[in-house]
């Protein structure tokens, strides 16, 4: 995890504010901060809850409509914006980069946390431990669930039943209520924990227990939400390794020193394999029609080597990567698609 953390993140504007500074982040650099990359109700939540502890205001105000790409203008609550701050010209709204402000390390693009998860944030079934182990496996059959929360009131979570915890006490005797069964263990996280150390939780546990800032069940996770949603998030990451390994396939058949001397990098290390090659890099070698036509591919045709890539990054053309790009459509039946 990165070393500033969504608080200290927000306890650094406040330091800039009561120094005199205007001070404003682009709305993905907020939400990112706190480790989402959705604007989902729990990071709103969140957010606007941390602010309200250190008497911070946001215009636009931080929700789910808010828009990522624009600046969010930061004041102490009592104090209007520009009074008594720093005059500082803001950067131009559309793709502006945040301000040098606070330290490299911002955590801006950490962005893996459990709170990006539907589930997080939907609302798990939750039964009293007084009701009976009868009653609990019927209402676990009918939501399709393996595990329900045990509360007792909206905010006193007590733990959770599941098929496996009603085995176990079995085992030991004839359980009748869920309290017999109740299995305490099932860790208790916010919306900001690091997926990663849930993931790690789910080798001991069936589920994890998301607490919202109001102290109540937000949501439930367990590993079916997060396998359901590995495609979306790993997908894109998944897809760019293999059109860069697709890639390199094809420039194997290229001189590489005399295509970096042609075409340089721009980067100050200096490339002595394909394996050193970005895809920046590679699709400049590539558009050079002697390299292009080089790897089986006709320069003047509808197919450049950046529209290819740009095609196959998207997803919005049958990219057969294996073969050069002019017999795609002849081969997409025999192919792999990415």
């Amino acid at each position: 995890m990165s070393s500033m953390d969504g608080t200290s993140y927000l306890d650094d504007i406040k330091r800039q504010l009561e120094a005199g500074a205007r001070v404003w982040r682009r709305g993905d650099k907020v939400l990112g901060a706190f480790g989402y990359t959705r604007r989902r109700q729990s990071a709103v939540d969140l957010i606007n809850s941390e602010l309200d502890k250190r008497q911070l205001r946001a215009a636009p105000p931080i929700s789910k409509e808010m828009a990522l790409d624009t600046n969010v203008t930061f004041t102490l609550k009592g104090q209007r914006a520009g009074r008594g701050q720093t005059p500082v010209t803001p950067p131009e709204q559309e793709g502006a980069d945040e301000p040098t402000t606070t330290e490299a390390s911002d955590p801006a693009d950490r962005a893996v946390v459990v709170g990006n998860l539907k589930a997080a944030e939907r609302k798990p079934d939750e039964i009293n431990p007084e009701a009976t182990v009868a009653e609990a496996l019927t209402r676990m059959d009918i939501l399709n669930t393996p595990v329900l929360v045990v509360t007792t009131t909206p905010t006193s979570v007590k733990g959770t039943i599941s098929y496996r915890a009603v085995a176990r006490a079995q085992l030991h005797g004839t359980p009748t209520k869920v309290a017999d069964c109740l299995d305490e263990t099932t860790p208790q996280v916010t919306a900001g924990t690091p997926l990663f150390q849930v993931i790690e939780s789910f080798a001991k546990h069936e589920a994890v227990i998301v607490i919202g800032v109001n102290r109540q069940v937000a949501g439930m996770v367990t590993p079916v939400d997060v396998a359901n949603e590995f495609s979306s998030i790993a997908g894109p990451f998944l897809l760019i390794g293999e059109i860069e390994e697709h890639l390199r396939a094809l420039l194997k058949s290229i001189d590489l020193a005399t295509a970096l001397t042609v075409a340089p990098s721009t980067d100050t290390r200096q490339a002595s394999n394909l394996s050193d090659l970005t895809i920046g890099e590679m699709e400049r070698i590539l558009e050079r029609p002697e390299h292009w036509n080089s790897v089986g591919t006709d320069s003047t045709s509808e197919h450049s080597a950046k529209s290819w890539i740009l095609s196959a990054c998207s997803g919005t053309e049958s990219c057969i990567l294996v073969n050069p790009p002019n017999q795609v459509s002849d081969s997409a039946s025999n192919g792999s698609r990415v």
